[in-house]
């Protein structure tokens, strides 16, 4: 089974696309599947992250936001 990722984004926004295709071009390298989650969808969400999009977790662990830790998400997964 392959761990998920999350990523919280909004439909429009420039850096939520850019970790997107970051995150998708180092998916088969890394074996991860990613989970999509649109925050305003989600009135709680929206509150949490308004401001921090986009933000990816594994699990319950906030991992990095606005811009893409690779070294973070490469130590995460490895660790697992």
């Amino acid at each position: 089974m392959k761990l998920e990722v999350t990523l919280y984004h909004r439909d429009g926004c420039h850096l939520c696309e850019r970790m997107l295709h970051e995150l998708r071009s180092l998916q088969d390298e890394l074996g991860f599947e990613i989970r999509e989650v649109d925050i305003d969808e989600d009135p709680a969400l929206r509150q949490r992250f308004h401001a921090k999009i986009p933000v990816l977790a594994v699990g319950e662990e906030i991992l990095c936001c606005h811009f893409l830790d690779e070294r973070g998400l490469r130590l995460e997964l490895a660790g697992d």
